[in-house]
């Protein structure tokens, strides 16, 4: 049989509508919403708005891959890679070194 429950909200997506989500675990997420903001979220941390250069367009679609890196499909057709120490850092100065890198 199926049991579904309801969970907690989570946290830091209040009243944002969301339009792309990639997921490492029910712990570690991002999430983009219908105003363009990228937030990774953590269990262990308050979500960290990823407001990183060098993409070229508006993102369309996430995705991670085996290693955890973030891609992002842009309006422009473009491809981009977020290594995934960047964008799970906490570190204010990880994030400001950071740049999404075309693949």
């Amino acid at each position: 049989s199926t049991k579904v429950e309801m969970g907690k909200e989570i946290e830091g997506l209040d009243d944002r509508v969301i339009k792309a989500f990639a997921m490492v675990s029910n712990k570690r997420f991002v999430a983009l919403d219908d105003q363009n903001k990228l937030t990774a979220h953590s269990k262990d941390h308050k979500p960290v708005t990823l407001d990183i250069p060098g993409l070229e367009g508006d993102i369309k679609s996430l995705s991670l891959d085996e290693k955890h890196n973030l891609h992002a499909l842009t309006s422009t057709g473009g491809l981009y890679c977020l290594p995934k120490e960047t964008w799970q850092s906490t570190k204010l100065g990880d994030q400001l070194r950071a740049r999404w890198t075309p693949v």
